[in-house]
């Protein structure tokens, strides 16, 4: 799957450790690990007792790996041949 980020129960660790991006061998699939930190319910300090906190990857940073950096996985261009072969008459 992929390494565990958790619990990260410093404050400092948590807060320092960042998402991690993971490409599979072919570059198709990218997996997205994301460090979190957690209170167990019979916490020590009441105050924060039963707390769960996740880094969440924001929806426009993946449209711009989407629209952007996945591009530089092929070299700035999806090769349509590959993806389309039957279609690549007409272009010729």
């Amino acid at each position: 799957m992929g390494e565990d980020k958790g619990p990260l129960n410093a404050g400092p660790l948590w807060i320092w450790t960042y998402l991690s991006f993971t490409d599979n061998a072919d570059k198709t699939e990218t997996t997205v690990v994301a460090p979190y930190m957690s209170t167990p319910a019979d916490y020590w300090e009441p105050q924060v007792r039963g707390f769960h906190y996740c880094k969440l990857l924001n929806p426009s940073r993946v449209v711009e790996w989407i629209y952007i950096d996945s591009l530089f996985d092929r070299n700035g261009r999806t090769p349509y041949s590959e993806k389309y072969p039957q279609e690549t008459m007409f272009l010729q």
